[in-house]
């Protein structure tokens, strides 16, 4: 199994903290752990991370967290290996 990257455009923009609230509670994370000092990174806005999973398991789980807070939104889902580097990440509270 792969991590899978999910990128969510909600088209009501205040809903965003509810629906990230449903996605961390159906494990999705929105922190990497940094290589080299090994600190949480942010991934950005709109984007989760769920581990150990393939992409329709992540879409499914992404769906599921759409229908629970009741959203209107774009779900993209991206399988990935641990090469993926992001250049632009924010260091995390």
């Amino acid at each position: 199994m792969a991590r899978t990257f999910v990128s969510v455009e909600l088209r009501d923009r205040s809903a965003n903290t509810r629906f990230a609230t449903a996605m961390d509670d159906l494990g999705f994370l929105q922190f990497v752990k940094g290589r080299k000092k090994g600190q949480p990174l942010r991934l950005p806005a709109g984007m989760f991370l769920l581990e150990r999973s393939t992409a329709d398991q992540a879409l499914e789980l992404a769906r599921r967290a759409v229908r629970d807070t009741n959203v209107q939104a774009h779900i993209f889902c991206v399988p990935a290996g641990d090469d993926v580097r992001f250049g632009n990440l924010q260091p995390g509270a």
